[in-house]
């Protein structure tokens, strides 16, 4: 929460200096994404970069640099949807947890409750 409420207050000093590249965003249009951030950054990637990476970023290419010794991702291996574990009593404290703490959700709708 710390993190994102000082990036929010930075990011509302001068909006026009920040791009936020969201993971969801990233994974539905990769390509557009990458564009966007050499864009903001003033790199000129050519398409062909921009192809190469696109293939180096695969999860399938990124689960063959995988250190086999390393403790694996709690997300990755998670079974349960998060919409599942916050019901009721759960609930309630995501929502007095979430408002106390957020100022700022940087798009991700922290601060609308599902129903």
């Amino acid at each position: 929460a710390r993190f994102w409420n000082r990036w929010g207050e930075v990011m509302k000093l001068d909006p026009g200096r920040f791009h936020v590249a969201r993971y969801e965003e990233t994974r539905k249009d990769p390509r557009a994404q990458l564009e966007a951030i050499a864009d903001h950054w003033g790199i000129a990637l050519t398409p062909e970069a921009i192809d190469k990476a696109l293939v180096a970023g695969t999860k399938e290419a990124m689960a063959n640099r995988v250190d086999p010794e390393a403790e694996p991702n709690v997300l990755q291996n998670r079974k349960t949807d998060l919409r599942d574990l916050f019901k009721g009593e759960a609930m309630d404290l995501y929502q007095d947890m979430v408002g106390d703490l957020f100022r700022f959700d940087l798009g991700y709708d922290l601060l609308a409750f599902p129903d």
